[in-house]
């Protein structure tokens, strides 16, 4: 075997391979569906179209072994006997072309579910948050319009902070400082309970805090997730849009190149 022989061959059995291994890969991540999860769709989606450069080049290798063929003037076409791969890599670069095209408006619309998804996920456990302090904040007016119940949970804490312990388990230093903190905000509520009006504009201070901080939080949290669609949107689907326009181009072109090419004649020597 000559050395052009040797170095077409070559070619065209790595790209061949390129191509199994890449369709393979596919196949892996498609299987098994799961086409009712939008989060499958999307790591599909993704791991298909962060593969694409494979067949790609597998396809490079195989025509660069054909343009070998002809650059050392062995035969326009494949001997006799064998099997020309140049006509069913067209087509699947056409059929591959089509398949990332409609990959895009596949990928756009799940990362937009995620995206939604998220935001009502945050949006509840923001909404939790919130009804959480709220439920606290009515818990200490009720305490101060109870002199007798608030007096009594300073006693109970302050017995805690002297025992060290509750049932005879000791307490650790972090659930020391809690219940210490939380029996000074029970004082300064008792201090407070003197005068209605100080307590009412407290309250109303603390209220007019946890709007706004839940507001900053729920724009920073919309303004993440915005920026993380936006971002994972246009990677994947720029880089299958041209991955579709490359597949396209590379099969049409290829496919108009061989049928319009003149039969290639039999090179000297060669059987009928």
């Amino acid at each position: 075997m000559n050395i052009p022989a040797f170095t077409t061959l070559t070619l065209k059995l790595f790209g061949v391979i390129f191509i199994l291994i890449a369709l393979l890969d596919f196949f892996s991540l498609i299987f098994p569906l799961q086409m009712a999860d939008p989060q499958w769709q999307l790591a599909t989606v993704t791991g298909i179209v962060d593969r694409g450069i494979v067949p790609m080049l597998g396809m490079g290798l195989i025509s660069l072994g054909y343009f070998v063929d002809t650059m050392a003037k062995t035969a326009g076409t494949s001997p006799k006997g064998g099997f020309d791969l140049r006509m069913p890599i067209y087509i699947l670069a056409i059929a591959l072309g089509l398949v990332f095209l409609l990959l895009i408006p596949v990928h756009l619309t799940n990362v937009n579910q995620i995206k939604t998804a998220e935001l009502a996920q945050l949006e509840s456990q923001i909404g939790q948050g919130q009804q959480q302090v709220e439920g606290a904040l009515r818990q200490f007016d009720a305490l101060s319009q109870n002199p007798e119940a608030l007096e009594q949970q300073i006693q109970e804490g302050e017995q805690l902070l002297a025992a060290g312990q509750v049932n005879g388990n000791p307490l650790n230093q972090e659930q020391l400082a809690n219940i210490e903190r939380q029996v000074n905000e029970l004082k300064g509520l008792r201090e407070m309970s003197k005068d209605p009006a100080a307590l009412k504009a407290k309250m109303e201070e603390i209220k007019t805090n946890l709007e706004t901080q839940v507001a900053e939080q729920r724009q920073k949290v919309e303004s993440q997730a915005s920026n993380q669609a936006l971002k994972q949107g246009l990677r994947v689907g720029l880089s299958s849009l041209m991955l579709s326009i490359g597949f396209a181009a590379f099969g049409a072109l290829g496919l108009r190149n061989l049928l319009s090419a003149p039969p290639t004649p039999p090179s000297a020597g060669s059987t009928i």
